[in-house]
């Protein structure tokens, strides 16, 4: 098990109109399958999913308040650890004055 020696890294880039974040870690990873199963349940917000649960809301409330081209994309590799983006539009917050 990797738990003392895990790490966590994220980072952040505007890319044209758009926020990327992303969130890393160094941890052992998910092979093609386990990837893919957790790919569709965040594509399923609402089911009955116990895996991927918070991420499946979090891609959800994304995709209803900027759009379907916004959300999470998850990357991983066995043994390479995992690699989740986070798109939303930049925006200019209003201010009362």
């Amino acid at each position: 098990m990797l738990r003392a020696r895990g790490k966590i890294t994220v980072t952040g880039e505007k890319t044209g109109e758009d926020i990327c974040f992303y969130v890393a870690d160094n941890g052992i990873g998910m092979d093609e399958e386990e990837l893919e199963a957790l790919r569709k349940t965040i594509d399923m917000p609402g089911s009955e999913q116990s895996a991927g649960f918070g991420l499946a809301n979090v891609n959800k409330r994304i995709k209803l308040d900027y759009g379907s081209q916004y959300g999470l994309e998850i990357q991983s590799k066995k043994g390479d650890g995992t690699r989740i983006m986070i798109k939303i539009p930049a925006r200019i917050a209003e201010t009362d004055s």
